[in-house]
């Protein structure tokens, strides 16, 4: 008897695995963020889903961090659709790529100079805060450079770039913590 028990928790963790990861699928690819009904549901069912994962199978550890770096890969190839400063950071990236300074010149005032590879009307519609000076620091905007040297026109292409950087990110500290 004592031998089905852990067998059923181990099936339930894998379960629960299985659809807390089939929720961010849900979130990030067909979740919009006008959809608010559909946000707090999966959002309430995460952190439930979240708290009841550790609660429950804190010995289980490694499945766990295993887990968390699969939820961050399904969601690797997704389009930000809670949020728009996406935009905001490719833009400060081509604006790097082309030797202009983010921190000294406004969206507005950029749209208006001659044109420059990668600045387009389209992208300066998608940015949520022209009027503003940019506010990322120096080691992001470093990220926000290389992305667009690597991806200087494809915005889809310099978002899993930046994703990448951030998965490669915590998944190092992930390693650290199970490591050291």
């Amino acid at each position: 008897m004592n031998e089905v028990l852990p067998y059923k928790k181990e099936t339930l963790l894998y379960l629960l695995i299985l659809i807390t990861g089939a929720a961010y699928y849900f979130l990030c690819y067909h979740t919009r963020r006008a959809d608010s009904l559909q946000v707090f549901g999966l959002f309430t069912f995460l952190f439930i889903s979240y708290y009841f994962l550790n609660k429950s199978f804190a010995s289980h550890f490694k499945q766990l961090v295993i887990a968390g770096i699969l939820f961050r890969v399904i969601i690797l190839f997704s389009i930000p659709n809670l949020s728009d400063d996406v935009y905001r950071f490719i833009w400060d990236g081509r604006l790097l790529a082309n030797r202009i300074n983010p921190y000294n010149h406004l969206p507005t005032e950029v749209i208006q100079l001659p044109p420059i590879p990668g600045i387009t009307k389209g992208l300066y519609q998608q940015l949520n805060s022209r009027s503003y000076y940019t506010i990322y620091p120096p080691v992001l905007q470093s990220i926000f450079w290389l992305t667009a040297k690597v991806f200087p026109t494809n915005i889809f292409g310099a978002i899993v770039c930046m994703k990448t950087f951030i998965l490669f990110a915590e998944t190092g500290t992930f390693y650290y913590c199970l490591w050291f």
